[in-house]
């Protein structure tokens, strides 16, 4: 498995407790967890673009002539 789909299951532990604390317990995050769980959503949507345009560039290779 690569990394970058590794980490994207790394990055959904800490969201996952960010919102079992919200939901559960009712603990009203801060303003530095809503950005930091904002972050880590931005995140996960990224990585897989970042990963399927890496796997499908076009490598240009210059034939002679």
């Amino acid at each position: 498995m690569p990394a970058s789909i590794a980490s994207i299951f790394e990055l959904a532990f800490p969201l996952t407790g960010f919102i079992i604390d919200f939901l559960i317990h009712d603990i009203v995050p801060s303003p530095i967890k809503i950005v930091a769980a904002l972050t880590i959503i931005v995140s996960i949507i990224i990585l897989p673009y970042c990963h399927f345009l890496e796997e499908n560039k076009e490598e240009k290779v210059l034939l002679p002539a």
